[in-house]
């Protein structure tokens, strides 16, 4: 959930509880109280579940690993997969970013396998950035993904716009929409550090169609990023 529409409930009194988990965990690991302080937190371990953070980058972010008695067994005759995501001592790895404050609040981040890794040894999460570009009404949806550029590696997003907010501007051809989107994002990542943001027009590009989602309604990453 967003943390300025979080906020902005529960002044208003309206108690928001947000929680994390996932199928392997029954599915649920932590919970918030519905009127916490803690904007933008998943709240702390349920009674019975431990949490802990491997692997801190520079911004205090690694992966969430959790244990107890409503975590998975195991993948169903799939030992190699269950090998990968336990560790020896019996944590699971989610595969998810976030952080622990001192009283055990938790902060997503996004997920592991997503995060970009630029030649300066910033990491850069797509999640973030995806989110203050879906609020740009011109963008119907996007996915940031790693480019090449040269021996250089880049923050790049595909989206598909909105067609309808373009039309109401009179905007119909793909060459004005990208250039009309392109400064709209420009703006937008002002509030960005600087190694998180998209440099260059031609790190902007436009999908003709909606992107392919799974159920969840998650955009099918693999299908337009490679590894």
């Amino acid at each position: 959930l967003s943390v300025e529409v979080g906020a902005a409930l529960r002044r208003l009194g309206l108690g928001v509880s947000e929680g994390y988990g996932l199928t392997e965990t029954s599915p649920i690991l932590s919970f918030c109280e519905p009127l916490t302080k803690k904007h933008g937190s998943v709240g702390r371990a349920l009674p019975g579940v431990e949490l802990r953070i491997e692997g801190l980058d520079a911004e205090g972010y690694g992966e969430v690993l959790a244990r107890g008695p409503g975590v998975s067994a195991g993948y169903y005759k799939n030992d190699r997969r269950t090998a990968e995501v336990f560790t020896e001592d019996g944590w699971f790895r989610t595969g998810d970013l976030g952080r622990m404050d001192g009283e055990g609040y938790l902060y997503l981040k996004g997920r592991q396998k997503n995060v970009i890794v630029l030649d300066t040894g910033k990491n850069v999460y797509p999640e973030e950035l995806e989110w203050e570009f879906r609020r740009i009404p011109e963008v119907e949806e996007v996915l940031v993904y790693e480019r090449r550029s040269g021996h250089q590696s880049t923050v790049a997003a595909m989206v598909y716009p909105n067609w309808d907010v373009l039309g109401n501007e009179g905007i119909r051809s793909p060459e004005t929409a990208h250039e009309v989107i392109w400064e709209k994002v420009r703006e937008t990542q002002q509030n960005l550090a600087a190694f998180k943001r998209l440099r260059t027009r031609d790190d902007l590009s436009l999908v003709e169609e909606p992107f392919e989602k799974s159920v969840k309604l998650e955009i099918k990453r693999h299908k337009y990023v490679s590894d």
